[in-house]
């Protein structure tokens, strides 16, 4: 990667956050922490959203798994897979203390692993577009200010930095899918999709649960869909071969289209 440019991207939410923090505090929802579905289910408080996370946890060991038959491999897109299969392990287990019992104090473990997740995807995102992988030096660098992130909301209850990151590595993603720089699109888009559902489900928690007269609600859902757009990596990362780490993306998007050389 280039260095300066890679700087420039490691401070972006902070710099940036620090500015529209003077212009409009971003802080928690008073009523973050209150979701519709609240029963009891095999004597676990707010079951069905501790319980939920069993799909996040299936996608990250599913692609742990990926990782491991690689291990021997100089797979490109090994550095970013692997860092987010952990974030996802990491992610159920910390939602699921969340949700056991809903406070700030708690969220910062549901909010840590989701930082280490978004880290991981724009790793990826890099490797899709340039066909190079990422270094695990700089994997290390890029994780830690995501993880700061968070951190930042914890101690000081500024939520810009961890905004940005979240968001604004999400509309790269959207921007370099849409323009087709990315090798294997359909996999991109998958996992935009995914996550857009996993967003309006988490927005209509409590219309979803009064529309299915208290059967589901829409974050045990959301977890579900969280878990698919784990699965939707595999489409990812699927494409490339660790012979076309130094490739151009114009050769990766040939590659690609070619179902016997992407394979």
């Amino acid at each position: 990667m280039n260095n300066s440019r890679f700087l420039a991207a490691l401070s972006a939410p902070f710099v940036l956050g620090g500015l529209l923090h003077f212009a409009y505090p971003l802080v928690q929802p008073a009523d973050y922490h209150h979701f519709a579905d609240t029963r009891l289910i095999c004597g676990v408080h707010n079951g069905a959203d501790v319980l939920s996370n069993l799909a996040i946890l299936a996608a990250g060991l599913v692609n742990l798994c990926w990782c491991w038959r690689r291990r021997a491999s100089d797979a490109v897109q090994m550095p970013g897979m692997l860092m987010v299969s952990l974030g996802f392990v990491m992610a159920a287990a910390g939602s699921a203390v969340y949700h056991l019992r809903p406070t700030d104090a708690t969220l910062v473990w549901d909010r840590l692993p989701m930082t280490v997740i978004f880290a991981g995807i724009l790793a990826m995102l890099y490797t899709s577009i340039t066909g190079r992988r990422v270094p695990w030096s700089q994997l290390a660098s890029l994780v830690a200010p995501a993880m700061l992130t968070a951190l930042i909301w914890a101690r000081f209850g500024e939520l810009w930095p961890y905004a940005l990151l979240q968001y604004g590595g999400l509309a790269a993603v959207v921007g370099f899918t849409i323009s087709r720089k990315v090798a294997n699109p359909s996999g991109w888009w998958a996992l935009i999709c995914c996550y857009g559902v996993a967003k309006l489900l988490e927005m209509f928690d409590s219309s979803i649960w009064v529309a299915t007269d208290h059967v589901l609600a829409g974050h045990s859902l959301k977890h579900i869909a969280c878990g698919a757009a784990g699965i939707a990596l595999l489409a990812i990362v699927k494409p490339l071969r660790s012979s076309e780490s130094n490739a151009s993306p114009r050769r990766l998007f040939v590659a690609r289209r070619d179902p016997i050389r992407g394979r």
